[in-house]
């Protein structure tokens, strides 16, 4: 699993460019007690992290993460994160998602 903290996430791409946010949004997940504030990170990393028949590779390297922060949430939310690990791993052979790490 990559670190949140590595240099290495510099490196890689989120739908929108590069993927330096990613991490701080994963971060940023389980500390906010309130649903609504959470709401709005999880809708920010489905647009970075997931296009139809689009994968970037921040995606793959977030997958780990978004399974252990979604374990601690409430099943509605646990849904999506699961639901968005399912779309990734789906849309990851489509031609122009990118190659798994």
């Amino acid at each position: 699993m990559l670190a949140l903290s590595s240099p290495r996430w510099e490196a890689l791409r989120q739908a929108y460019g590069g993927a330096s946010d990613v991490p701080r949004l994963l971060e940023a997940l389980p500390t906010l007690a309130d649903e609504e504030s959470r709401a709005e990170i999880w809708f920010a990393l489905w647009r970075m992290l997931y296009r139809p028949a689009v994968v970037p590779d921040a995606a793959y390297a977030a997958v780990p993460h978004l399974l252990v922060i979604g374990d601690a949430f409430p099943l509605h939310e646990r849904v999506q994160a699961f639901h968005l690990v399912e779309r990734i791993g789906i849309a990851r052979r489509a031609p122009e998602s990118a190659r798994m790490l």
